[in-house]
This record gives structure tokens, C-alpha cells and sequence, in this order.
């Protein structure tokens, strides 16, 4: 039993209780904390019983010793990764992406004591995002969870990580899967025209259904990257931070279109500032040149008007996807095409290229059965009469 003392001091407006407890491994007695009511410490001595028996002794700072709770790791973990990022070991987008997930666990659980955290509690906390959100959510929010209790090892608010024996979730039947079909996808450049975005957001809705682009890759796109000028279909390249790949396509007549559109009203509207005059300047951005941050409002306007539900900005890379599998590309094509690290990430639409041979069968079915009637019967009597003559019957 750890040894937890509590001793009374008086004073003029009644008395305090301060909690001390001997560290069992230097054999130094330390203060813990101080309360004015007698209840308090008693409640406070008890946990602080427990903790020590289960091997976590609280660090020792200034003005007294007080357990780490999960948002005094986060802000030291915080600090590794903006050194990360400094340096160039973490990209700037996955950086933004635990940042995220970061502050979630901070709404979340910022209060909770590292040393209170049970493997229980780390289970609980996963069903919890995976039943209100996603098994992918769940997953991202775990692995920061996995990043801020080795942080706790190594600043010793712990003595065991309660995550290290838990896995992720499975995310096969959570991946998103919702494309547009041709006619789905005109409505929605239909509505584009509609809103106050109608000169951006047309281009915007091309890259992503006709060339795979994310929101990342269209926000960083620069008017060097861009050849709309050439005597062809021109060029576009695009780079994807996620992946570090550099991917180059020729322009689609529709995109090639929306962007000669856009960079038109800049030339107009902008004084030319934004326009392609300047390599470096990004393609998409306000009138004054300053880079657009988002264009979420303007996308879900679009989408409301028309009435398209479930359906989001990056989902346009499935629909560019599914719709190359279903014109009769393959898996490998699609995975280049689209910028695919790993070909596993394309097999997500594997399921398309099924539909695709089965229409092709269909085609075959009804071809077959269009050659019954007319000249396909004809082939067939032909046949069968030769057949009757080598055998010697009468026709």
C-alpha cells in the first residue's frame, strides 16, 4: 500500500489539508496537493493511493505535483510534429490532418489523466466515433491516440500504453463508393451556373470528374502547370502532397473549356493580376490574386440546386474513376491515371469492372438473339442442311 499522508494546517480562515506521498522508488516524501475541505483530501489521498499502487507516480512540478491530463501531452506532442513539419519530415497536409484529430481528442477527452486511461476506456472511445461517424474516423482518431500515449511513455505521465494491443477497424465496407453518373454530373454543372461561383466552379467540377483532382491538388494548382494555349487538347500537371506524385494528363474539352472561361473573367474582372501571365500564380483565387483557402459553400449551393444528396467534393475522384472503369478502362489504367500509390487503393472499384463484363455479355445476349431472326437464322438452316447432306437425308 503506497504511503499517502494527509495533515491539517491551521490558519486564519479555518484550516487546509495538504496530501503528501512518499515515492516508493526514491523514498522521498512529496507534496501533492492542498485542499480546504477535509472531504477533498480524503478523495484526493485515495486516488492518489491507487495511481501509485498501479506503478504511475505523478510528475513532480513546480508549486506541487500534479498528474498529466491528455492536454498537457497533446501540446508536447503538438510541438514534435510543427518540428516535424519544419523540417520536412511531415508534409504540410498530413501535418493539418493530425491537428485535427488532435483537437477532437482534446474536446473529447482533454481533462481525462493520462494515468487514468484504461485499455477499456481507449475501446469505449473507438465504438463511440465508429458508431456516431466511421470506422475511418475511428481509425485516424486512434492512431493519434497511439502517438500521444509514446509521448506519455517518454515524458513518464505513464508507466503502460493502453493502446498497444489494440488494432484498427476494418474500413472495407466504409469506403466511399458514391459517384455520379453522366447525366448526374451535367445537373450538377447545371447548377454551378447558378450560384456566385459560376466562373470557378464549373473548372472545379471538371478537374475533379475528368481528372481525378482533390480538393488539395486544384487549390495548388499554378497557371504554369497549365498549357491552354497549344494547338492541341493542351497539358495540365498536377501534384498530389499525400502521395508526393507528379502526374501529367492531356486536357479534356470540357475542363479545357471551364479553365479558358475562368482565366477569361480574371483577364476581365482581375486586371490581370491572377491570370497566367504570372507562372506562380494560382489558378484559383480571388480577383485581387490572393489564393482561394475554400470552396465548400459555393459546392454545396451547387449540389442543393441540384438536388444531389451525399455526395462531396472528393467524391468526384470516384466519380472519374468509375466512370473509366464503365467506358471500359481497366483496373491498372484507372490506377495511373488517378495517381494511385498502391494498386490495392484502385481495387476499391474492382466491383465496376464486373458490371462492365456483364454488359458486354448482355451486348453478346442480345446480339445472339438479334441473329436468330434474319440473317443469323439463315447461317443456321445453311448449317443445318450441309450437315443433312453429308449424312445422306433428304432435305
Amino acid at each position: 500500500m503506497a504511503t499517502v499522508t494527509i495533515q491539517r494546517r491551521p490558519r486564519q480562515d479555518g484550516a487546509s489539508y495538504n496530501v503528501s506521498f512518499r515515492d516508493p522508488q526514491t523514498g522521498v516524501k512529496k507534496h501533492y496537493k492542498t485542499f480546504r475541505k477535509k472531504a477533498e483530501a480524503d478523495l484526493a489521498a485515495n486516488e492518489l493511493r491507487s495511481l501509485i499502487d498501479l506503478g504511475r507516480i505523478p510528475e513532480v512540478r513546480k508549486g506541487g505535483v500534479r498528474p498529466l491530463t491528455v492536454v498537457d501531452v497533446a501540446a508536447s506532442l503538438r510541438t514534435d510534429w510543427e518540428r516535424k513539419g519544419k523540417t520536412g519530415e511531415l508534409r504540410s497536409a498530413t501535418l493539418e490532418a493530425y491537428y485535427i484529430h488532435l483537437d477532437r481528442l482534446i474536446r473529447d477527452r482533454g481533462r481525462v489523466l493520462m494515468c487514468r486511461f484504461q485499455a477499456d476506456d481507449v475501446l469505449d472511445y473507438r465504438a463511440e466515433l465508429a458508431g456516431s461517424r466511421s470506422n475511418v474516423l475511428a481509425n485516424r482518431v486512434l492512431f493519434v491516440l497511439k502517438q500521444l500515449f509514446k509521448k506519455g511513455l517518454a515524458m513518464g505521465a505513464i508507466h503502460q500504453n493502453p493502446t498497444a494491443g489494440i488494432h484498427y477497424l476494418s474500413e472495407k465496407e466504409h469506403c466511399r463508393k458514391r459517384f455520379l453518373q453522366p447525366r448526374e454530373l451535367s445537373r450538377l454543372l447545371e447548377a454551378a451556373e447558378k450560384t456566385r461561383a459560376k466562373y470557378y466552379l464549373p473548372a472545379l467540377i471538371m478537374l475533379g470528374a475528368e481528372h481525378g483532382a482533390s480538393k488539395q491538388e486544384c487549390l495548388g494548382l499554378t497557371w504554369g502547370k497549365i498549357d491552354l494555349d497549344s494547338a492541341g487538347p493542351g497539358l495540365i500537371q498536377l501534384h498530389r502532397t499525400k502521395n508526393a506524385r507528379d502526374r501529367g494528363d492531356l486536357l479534356m474539352p470540357r475542363t479545357r473549356e471551364a479553365l479558358l472561361r475562368w482565366r477569361e473573367h480574371l483577364r476581365k474582372n482581375g486586371g490581370g493580376q491572377a491570370a497566367e501571365l504570372n507562372p506562380d500564380a494560382p489558378v484559383f483565387c480571388r480577383l485581387d490574386g490572393k489564393p482561394l483557402a475554400a470552396f465548400r459553400t459555393a459546392f454545396a449551393q451547387a449540389r442543393r440546386i441540384a438536388k444531389i444528396s451525399n455526395f462531396r467534393f472528393h467524391d468526384l475522384r470516384h466519380t472519374f474513376c468509375s466512370n473509366l472503369l464503365l467506358s471500359g478502362a481497366g483496373i491498372k489504367d484507372v490506377s495511373e491515371l488517378i495517381g494511385h500509390a498502391d494498386i490495392k487503393t484502385t481495387n476499391r472499384y474492382s466491383h465496376l469492372t464486373v458490371e462492365h463484363r456483364h454488359g458486354l455479355l448482355k451486348a453478346l445476349d442480345r446480339h445472339y438473339r438479334g441473329g436468330a431472326d434474319g440473317e443469323g437464322r439463315h447461317v443456321v438452316d445453311m448449317g443445318l442442311k450441309s450437315r443433312k447432306k453429308g449424312l445422306g437425308l433428304s432435305t
